[in-house]
Formats: structure tokens, C-alpha cells, sequence
């Protein structure tokens, strides 16, 4: 599991939900809605215009795989993780 901020009570609280650990996939869209959120709330407002726009004002958020910023583009930016398959699972190589 990556050592990030809030990465180990992910796994802790999906492992006892669950019964698992979880996947890339469950913890890409557990950080995905967590960047929504935060601009969900950054522009007080449910209107996709508003989100769209605070969305794209977020900058060095911690998410269970680092920080997470949009720039000026529109662009993801953040550190890659690469990963290899190791006895049929995706793991971070470190």
C-alpha cells in the first residue's frame, strides 16, 4: 500500500468493509470522488459550470496516491505510479 496521507485508513476501512484489499481501480475512484467532492464544496454549489471551475483551481490535494493538481491546461498532475503485475495482482513498483 502507498504511504500517502489518509492511504492506510483507506485500506484499513475498505479491508473490514469488504473483507479485501483494495484494488487500483477502487482506490483510483476513491480518490476521484474525493477530488469531485473538494470541488463540489470549493464552489458551494451543486451547478456543473461551478464545479467544472473550482475543479479546475485545485492544486497539491492529498489523495491516497499523492498530491493531485489540474494545470493551467486542464492536465492531471501528479506523481505516476507504476505498476506491475505480480502473481496476477497490480502492484506499486517501488
Amino acid at each position: 500500500a502507498a504511504d500517502t496521507p489518509g492511504n492506510q485508513a483507506f485500506v484499513q476501512n475498505y479491508s473490514a468493509k469488504y473483507g479485501s484489499e483494495p484494488s487500483n481501480y477502487a482506490a483510483r475512484a476513491y480518490a476521484g470522488l474525493h477530488i469531485l467532492a473538494e470541488a463540489i464544496a470549493n464552489a458551494q454549489s451543486t451547478d456543473s459550470i461551478a464545479i467544472r471551475d473550482a475543479l479546475a483551481n485545485i492544486t497539491d490535494f492529498d489523495t491516497v496516491f499523492g498530491k493531485f493538481s489540474f494545470n493551467e491546461v486542464g492536465d492531471a498532475v501528479y506523481d505516476p505510479k507504476i505498476l506491475i503485475v505480480v502473481n496476477g495482482q497490480l502492484e506499486i513498483f517501488e
